[in-house]
């Protein structure tokens, strides 16, 4: 998928529908890392924000440059936490609304990194 918006784009995992929200899709990502100290799903904070750039992404089509849209929810993602060694599943509802605004906010330091009008040379005025 490619997020034209913020210039970007990557590959998740799968769109998922659950029971009790017929006809809304989902996008739904895998991930095998372990559980940090307190048994919270590790690097959440980072699978936010990558999700809800894949939710705000169009399908790519790299032969012909088309776009699709995913028509998926752009507030909630589900993250399918397969830590490892343990023989468990756990699913986890992220809020990507927030993690959209996140993104937006690095998109927008990302790009004042690059800002070249900051300073100009000092010139002292003699009389």
């Amino acid at each position: 998928v490619v997020c034209d918006e913020l210039q970007v784009a990557g590959t998740f995992d799968r769109t998922m529908q659950v029971a009790a929200s017929p006809g809304v899709d989902y996008v739904g990502d895998i991930k095998t890392g372990n559980s940090d100290a307190d048994g919270v799903l590790a690097f959440v904070n980072s699978m936010t924000v990558q999700l809800a750039v894949y939710a705000h992404s169009s399908m790519y089509d790299p032969m012909t440059g088309e776009r699709t849209p995913l028509g998926v929810d752009q507030s909630t993602a589900i993250v399918i936490h397969l830590p490892q060694g343990t023989g468990r599943c756990e699913l986890y509802w992220l809020n990507i609304g927030a993690g959209w605004d996140a993104a937006l906010l690095a998109d927008q330091a990302r790009k004042w990194q690059y800002r070249r009008d900051l300073a100009v040379p000092f010139t002292a005025v003699t009389q």
